[in-house]
């Protein structure tokens, strides 16, 4: 089985029924970073260069990662859990040198 195969396959831990106690596990156990070769930046981004995506399995298991893998992780565990919940994913970017700026988030419709 080839490797994004068994990772689309692979079924994230269930830690939360609700939205709302998916944000609680996410602002209580995870940090706003990422790793890069061994070692968890969360405050010191002058190594981002180095960033890179990881898939919301590797979120599950680091609980470390910028907007983009929160957002990648929320997206896929209401595919897998509230699957009754229309959810999207929005990005954003601010093109403006000298630093840009991006942001991206889940947004998602209640009592649908």
């Amino acid at each position: 089985m080839s490797r994004l195969r068994k990772l689309a396959n692979d079924k994230l831990s269930k830690v939360a029924d609700t939205p709302e106690e998916l944000r609680e596990y996410l602002n209580k156990k995870c940090e706003y970073g990422f790793i890069w070769d061994g070692k968890k930046y969360t405050d010191d981004f002058n190594y981002f260069k180095n960033y890179h995506t990881v898939s919301p399995r590797e979120f599950s298991k680091t609980h470390i990662g910028v907007c983009w893998d929160y957002a990648n992780y929320e997206y896929a565990y209401f595919r897998e859990y509230f699957k009754d919940m229309p959810c999207e994913l929005y990005y954003i970017e601010l093109a403006k040198p000298p630093q840009e700026a991006t942001h991206t988030w889940l947004s998602y419709k209640e009592n649908n």
